[in-house]
């Protein structure tokens, strides 16, 4: 959601917008003009050319400073983190993992769902609904304790990760519509089968080729609220390279949701006020779901115990990252 010139800032500090970050950039390009104004009085003779070789270098000052706010980051990184492809991203890389197929939920049920749509002559007959069919459900829930994730799925009756059919099991949902979305199968006259894409990814590179792609388009277009209940105005999909980089240096979602806080306040503010808990406290809960539970779990990166209380008081969430996580995806900073 825009801000208006006369709403509260999202910085926090209660002034309108108009009074305070929405004159920053104005602020910084004059101290750089006035810069250059004393530049000129002190060597007249600069050439033009001279002149944008000094203001490109002041320009590139501003831009790589390191800022708290951000953890550290300049403006130039937080920047491509926000609004570049994950391809095109500064100071990250993704590399493909070489693991087995129950390292990461995702893989497993690519796996199965590949080895179903083959084993089928290449055609899996889709549920009424467009959905995959209850044998193949049936399989990818007995698999579940393979999963890491499994140590805390004790309770099958509300869990993701199992389900009697794909409406009722969230992971191989989510698996499913990724695959489908990202052109690696099809869904025609009631089949599913491996698009050409996905035909050639698979015999040239195997399961674990499948891995980045869908890491990726997940990143980048996958709806992050999907069936979650949250407001659909808080975009923490953006934040995604800060809170991995964040969480490969400290592993705290507490911590976290307190820098996301810092760095992306108008996601706070954006959240629509309720009877039952601080926006604050929403924002937490959302990270918790959208990032940590339905992303980073799916994918193999972390388990989570989802216990909140303990003898009646409330317990910081038990994170603990898995070796995928950083194998996959590494931040040079």
């Amino acid at each position: 959601m825009k801000l208006k010139r006369n709403d509260p800032c999202a910085c926090g500090s209660g002034i309108k917008y108009k009074k305070c970050c929405m004159n920053s950039g104005a602020v910084e390009t004059q101290n750089i003009a006035h810069e250059l104004q004393n530049i000129v009085a002190m060597n007249p003779d600069l050439s033009l050319e001279d002149l944008q070789v000094v203001l490109e270098h002041k320009v590139d000052q501003q831009n790589n400073r390191a800022i708290d706010n951000y953890c550290g980051l300049s403006p130039e990184v937080m920047h491509s983190w926000i609004h570049d492809d994950c391809s095109n991203a500064v100071s990250v890389t993704f590399t493909a993992p070489k693991i087995s197929a129950f390292d990461s939920p995702l893989l497993a049920y690519v796996e199965i769902i590949l080895t179903d749509i083959l084993d089928n002559m290449g055609k899996l007959k889709a549920t009424p609904k467009g959905n995959l069919p209850t044998k193949t459900v049936k399989k990818a829930s007995l698999i579940l304790s393979n999963l890491a994730v499994a140590k805390y799925e004790t309770m099958p009756s509300i869990s993701e990760f199992t389900g009697s059919n794909e409406d009722k099991f969230a992971a191989l949902h989510a698996t499913r519509i990724l695959l489908q979305h990202s052109g690696f199968i099809k869904l025609q006259k009631g089949y599913f089968s491996l698009t050409k894409k996905g035909e050639g990814l698979y015999q040239k590179q195997g399961l674990n080729g499948f891995f980045v792609p869908l890491l990726q388009y997940y990143i980048e277009k996958y709806n992050w609220g999907y069936l979650d209940g949250y407001s659909d105005h808080v975009m923490i999909s953006m934040c995604w390279a800060f809170s991995f980089w964040r969480l490969q240096e400290h592993g705290s979602v507490e911590q976290l949701c307190e820098e996301v806080n810092v760095a992306f306040p108008w996601l706070e503010t954006d959240l629509p006020v309720n009877t039952y808990c601080t926006q604050k406290e929403e924002l937490k809960r959302i990270i918790e779901v959208r990032l940590i539970s339905r992303f980073m779990i799916l994918f193999g990166f972390a388990i989570v115990d989802p216990r909140q209380y303990q003898d009646g008081e409330k317990i910081p969430v038990n994170l603990t990252l898995l070796p995928l996580f950083s194998q996959v995806i590494k931040f040079d900073i």
